[in-house]
């Protein structure tokens, strides 16, 4: 039986894509801002002061945020430091992870009927049929965290949710899934399987 785990939360972005990031990259992401003081809104980092950019330039981008939304797509890889992040490419819908025995599950809700009893419907993903898609590449298991790509790693905004991947290799496959009254746009990570 592959009955997802309750969602420990949900996070939702401001506009732009979230990112599955290696936790041991996480302050290696600067999401939508550049090295220096120069903005109106500056964080301050282990590596010094960043300053949020709001001229995006995404033909020539400057800041990973603007690398991330280049992604096309439900799912897509990033360099994070020389490791693979895994962007969820789809409108910025409110997700969750769901540990499943094999992977687990980026789940986000694209519409939501009334009357929907969310926590019946999220127990049914894990087995819920879809026309699911391979993407075409893996990620390496670890322990992941799903945040929005806008946030430096550094000092993230909204707290990240953490993935924990089985070891190995996972292959990514993402579908629409619809389980009754809840429509989700699904991102699964399952341990592939050696040929």
């Amino acid at each position: 039986m592959n009955k997802p785990s309750a969602p420990s939360r949900w996070i939702a972005t401001d506009g732009g894509p979230l990112l599955v990031v290696p936790r041991a990259r996480l302050p290696s992401w600067r999401g939508s801002f550049i090295e220096g003081e120069d903005g109106d809104f500056v964080v301050q980092t282990p590596g010094g002061p960043f300053a949020f950019c709001t001229d995006y330039d995404f033909e020539n981008p400057r800041t990973d945020y603007e690398r991330a939304c280049r992604v096309e797509g439900l799912a897509g890889l990033i360099d994070v430091d020389g490791s693979a992040g895994l962007v969820v490419g789809d409108a910025p819908l409110e997700t969750t992870w769901l540990a499943l025995d094999d992977g687990g599950l980026l789940a986000g809700k694209i519409t939501v009927e009334p009357g929907a009893n969310l926590e019946a419907e999220v127990s049914v993903l894990g087995t819920a049929k879809g026309d699911w898609r391979d993407e075409g590449f893996t990620l390496e298991g670890g322990s992941y965290l799903l945040m929005d790509a806008l946030d430096h790693g550094a000092v993230p905004e909204r707290e990240p949710i953490p993935v924990k991947l089985p070891n190995g290799t996972c292959q990514v496959l993402t579908a629409r899934v619809s389980t009754g009254l809840v429509v989700w746009s699904c991102i699964r990570l399952t341990q592939a399987k050696e040929v």
